[in-house]
């Protein structure tokens, strides 16, 4: 690609490629109970918009907490927590050297060069096209609209305990955790 010099004409590169990012958390919770037994609930959505175009994170998450006092002189406490989230990563950008690194060319890149006259990224045919005669230099609009990334996690988080109180100061108590988790990934590039 052919461009002609011109250094009045200094390109904002960093401010031209990336976007502001965007955070948006939802929650609601409620709570209530007895002398006997106390609960909370509570349901969490995150969705987060990258800095890196076409990069988004998104997160659910439910919670769960019971506690209850049985018998005479609270004899048996039983406690509960409970924990579910999901979460949907998408095109989560490379880091390091460059080969899957879009904000390397980013900052190699001269600022007399538009970094938007790269877009696509790809020619009609498919194929990057080039900045630098270093292929270890990839274009960055090529990056992020043509490889990627999802990675989708499901998680559970659950623990379980009893107490038996004997006297004030001798009780016996046990518990029971377990931390389960599901990972779906999936990377490609041409």
């Amino acid at each position: 690609v052919e461009r002609p010099y011109s250094a009045v004409n200094v390109k904002d590169n960093i401010n031209s490629f990336y976007r502001p990012s965007m955070d948006l958390t939802n929650s609601i919770a409620f709570s209530g109970g007895s002398d006997a037994i106390n609960y909370r609930v509570s349901l969490s959505d995150l969705r987060s918009q990258a800095q890196t175009p076409n990069s988004t994170f998104k997160r659910k998450t439910g919670n769960l907490s019971l506690q209850s006092k049985l018998g005479k002189n609270d004899f048996l406490k039983l406690e509960s927590t409970i924990q579910y989230n999901r979460e949907d990563r998408n095109n989560i950008a490379g880091v390091g050297y460059a080969e899957r690194n879009p904000s390397w060319a980013v900052y190699l890149i001269g600022n007399t060069v538009d970094i938007n006259s790269l877009k696509p990224g790809a020619d009609e045919n498919g194929n990057e096209i080039q900045w630098n005669p270093v292929p270890a230099a990839p274009n960055p609009w090529f990056l992020v609209n043509n490889t990627g990334n999802s990675d989708d996690r499901d998680r559970f988080i659950g623990q379980f305990s009893a107490q038996v109180n004997f006297m004030d100061n001798l009780y016996a108590r046990g518990t029971i955790a377990r931390d389960w988790e599901s990972i779906d990934y999936i990377d490609y590039s041409p």
